[in-house]
């Protein structure tokens, strides 16, 4: 899908999401966040995940992220995503975390 900002999900304000065991591929924003674009006190988890062919044309290929909210990346890759900054992800303020030993990028 694509859309303005976030091309497959656009969370804010106190929004909760889950993305477990997924493949989020071809997305596109015409501003920030390829696939994702996360804002406020949004929580976000990224777990066992594959983001791919993601493309935003300002900020954030596979995620764009500002304000305040809480991002986790677990065990999950970015591949071939593209932005003119931030390729992979953009943070802009918030929180983020990044483990696992299957996390890649490319």
């Amino acid at each position: 899908g694509s859309s303005m900002e976030g091309g497959a999900v656009f969370a804010s304000a106190a929004a909760s999401v889950e993305v477990i065991e997924s493949n989020v591929k071809s997305h596109s924003a015409a501003s920030n966040g390829g696939s994702f674009y996360l804002s406020g006190d949004s929580k976000f988890l990224l777990q066992s995940s594959e983001v791919t062919d993601s493309i935003a044309n300002d900020f954030g290929g596979g995620i764009y992220f500002g304000q305040n909210p809480q991002l986790r990346v677990a065990n999950s890759s970015f591949l071939r995503c593209s932005a003119a900054s931030g390729g992979a992800i953009m943070a802009v303020g918030g929180s983020l975390t990044l483990s696992g030993p299957a996390s890649k990028f490319s």
